[in-house]
């Protein structure tokens, strides 16, 4: 039976070293961000989402994943904490493209499809 972890998380498996919140907070190498998050790649191995608008939802399913259905490719969660009111996710870094960066490029019809695949 699945019990999420608690908050603050540490992944118990090997981890590379992991940024502090001011490394992280200092990085200008930003992937996304909005008014309440951001994410940034931290170096070629990891990625942090971190913000006030982060649910911990998102880092128990990285966590569930990774535990129960191995199979499924997504990234490991290296942590998962609270500082200053917003929710930190270090992530492991997986190569690959980001949607938004190919999605003006896209058919109306593979848009749709993505769109109705990923509800």
């Amino acid at each position: 039976m699945w019990e999420p972890v608690a908050v603050p998380f540490q992944n118990s498996q090997p981890l590379p070293f992991l940024p502090t919140t001011d490394e992280i907070r200092a990085c200008t190498n930003v992937l996304w961000e909005t008014y309440a998050s951001k994410i940034v790649a931290v170096n070629d191995d990891i990625v942090v989402k971190y913000g006030g608008c982060i649910n911990t939802w998102e880092g128990q399913a990285l966590v569930y994943l990774e535990r129960h259905i191995p199979e499924v490719p997504a990234p490991r969660l290296y942590a998962m904490y609270y500082d200053s009111r917003q929710l930190f996710l270090i992530m492991q870094r997986v190569p690959g493209v980001q949607l938004n960066s190919i999605w003006p490029s896209l058919r109306p019809l593979r848009r749709m499809t993505l769109s109705t695949n990923s509800d």
